[in-house]
């Protein structure tokens, strides 16, 4: 069942453009409450384009009516999400090698962490991420949080990254779904492909899924990477 209700706060963000807000800090059950709200949202008004979760905080494109009517009506339907039984979330298994040649930051924050290469290791794939937010590159999900042992601060300086990398930023973790500049903290890449629009897959997640790693070996990588398995 979920909680007590929750108040919502919002603003303006353009013309036709509200961000809908939730108290922080983002609790686990919020993905899968944004969700259901967004839904209902635009149910409630067909004119609504798109609605785009995050940590704690939903943004609602296409908004006609007045601010006090969508927050009105986003509040009641809040109101009798949090006091449903929320679906089952989808669970994501996620394979990653966490080998030298695909982490280039794991020896590094294992270090500074005071732990060794394998208790990160254990620590990363050791719960199920909540799905946060989908974003920054297309197909990129931010998953929290991770076991506050292994936090660590993004890189000052963004660098190459490649498609399938998957790495700890703060309390957050993900994997990047194209190449692309970074700053996250490397510690492993998987093998599935994450994002490929002209096959006609457009992203591997949504806000409210949950996401668990499993370790694979270098041999196994290379496999799935083939097609193999």
């Amino acid at each position: 069942m979920g909680s007590a209700s929750l108040t919502l706060t919002a603003k303006c963000a353009g013309e036709q453009e509200v961000i809908l807000y939730l108290p922080e800090p983002a609790q686990a059950s919020y993905p899968a409450w944004l969700s259901a709200l967004g839904e209902g949202l635009k149910k409630a008004f067909p004119e609504i384009v798109d609605v785009v979760p995050a940590y704690a905080s939903l943004l609602v494109c296409g908004v006609k009516v007045s601010l006090p009517e969508l927050l009105s009506c986003a509040q009641m339907i809040l109101d009798t999400v949090c006091q449903q039984t929320i679906v089952a979330p989808r669970c994501i298994e996620i394979p990653v090698c966490y080998d030298a040649q695909y982490a280039p930051d794991l020896a590094t924050l294992a270090k500074a962490k005071g732990l060794a290469v394998e208790e990160v290791v254990a620590l990363h794939t050791g719960k199920r991420y909540d799905v946060f937010a989908v974003g920054f590159i297309p197909g990129f999900a931010f998953l929290g949080y991770v076991d506050a042992r292994i936090e660590m601060p993004r890189h000052l300086t963004p660098k190459p990254v490649q498609a399938g990398s998957v790495g700890i930023a703060g309390r957050q973790t993900g994997c990047y779904p194209l190449n692309s500049p970074g700053g996250w903290q490397i510690i492993g890449r998987t093998p599935k492909v994450l994002y490929a629009p002209e096959q006609g897959h457009f992203g591997e997640f949504s806000a409210g899924d949950k996401v668990q790693f499993i370790a694979i070996s270098a041999e196994e990588f290379l496999a799935l990477e083939a097609g193999e398995v």
